[in-house]
């Protein structure tokens, strides 16, 4: 049987961006929960009781769970990756790894703000 080849996106964010209108709805509420959640833990209990939120000790004790699942993922991470491409261009600098005469890394189109708010000059883009 026949099944034609979907077009695949054009680039990495486009395919994101439709995985999110299929799946949009579906995974919206989970993660709202999830943020909600997160949020209200790492508010002061003070705060969280004025806001009205409940947090158990069981809440307690996942959010620390949580904490050190990321702590130690981070550590997995290797150091150069764990910053923006300016600041691990200034530590190669900083280190000799790259002359200090060399052009200097602007941030990745990735980071731009979108097209319509490039001329805002309330946002850095490199070469304006």
């Amino acid at each position: 049987m026949y099944t034609p080849t979907p077009e695949l996106p054009p680039s990495p964010s486009a395919a994101a961006g439709q995985c999110v209108k299929e799946t949009g709805p579906a995974a919206r509420r989970p993660a709202a929960r999830l943020l909600l959640w997160l949020t209200a833990g790492i508010y002061h209990p003070a705060v969280r009781e004025r806001l009205g939120f409940t947090w158990t000790d069981r809440d307690e004790r996942r959010l620390r769970l949580l904490g050190r699942a990321v702590r130690h993922g981070w550590r997995l991470v290797p150091f150069e990756y764990r910053f923006h491409p300016r600041a691990r261009d200034a530590w190669r600098r900083a280190r000799g790894r790259v002359p200090a005469d060399a052009p200097l890394v602007e941030t990745p189109a990735r980071n731009l703000p979108p097209l319509p708010h490039r001329n805002d000059p309330r946002h850095y883009v490199p070469g304006r």
